[in-house]
Formats: C-alpha cells, sequence, structure tokens
C-alpha cells in the first residue's frame, strides 16, 4: 500500500504488510468478498480502471 494510505490510517510503513495482503490485512471482513474480484479482474492487462468503495482498519481501531 502507499505509505500515504498507511499514514492517514495511523500506521508506520514497517506495521503493514506490502501488497494485497496489507491491503485484505486491514480491510473490514464483511467487504473482503465484494472487493476482491473487482480488484483481480483491474490487475488485468485489458482493464486498468477500478473504482471501489470500503473500510478500512485505522490504528486506534476505528473504521473508515
Amino acid at each position: 500500500m502507499s505509505s500515504r494510505i498507511v499514514a492517514m490510517l495511523g500506521y508506520a510503513q514497517r506495521e503493514v504488510p506490502d501488497g494485497a495482503d496489507g491491503l485484505f490485512s486491514l480491510m473490514h471482513s464483511g467487504d473482503q468478498p465484494r472487493v476482491q474480484r473487482p480488484l483481480e479482474a483491474a490487475l488485468a492487462p485489458d482493464n486498468p480502471l477500478y473504482d471501489e468503495q470500503f473500510r478500512m482498519r485505522c490504528m486506534d481501531g476505528q473504521w473508515r
């Protein structure tokens, strides 16, 4: 994840795993099934767009 997003959530970069693992480790479990398939499709070479909203857990335990 980008260092800016990590900082906005209140974490240090070293506290969040890299890549999709970091994203899904902080994502609300209720949002994961809905987000995963479109995200995988967006990673395909012929589909460069991805627009989705989901909740992320902040360092203080709140969901944003």
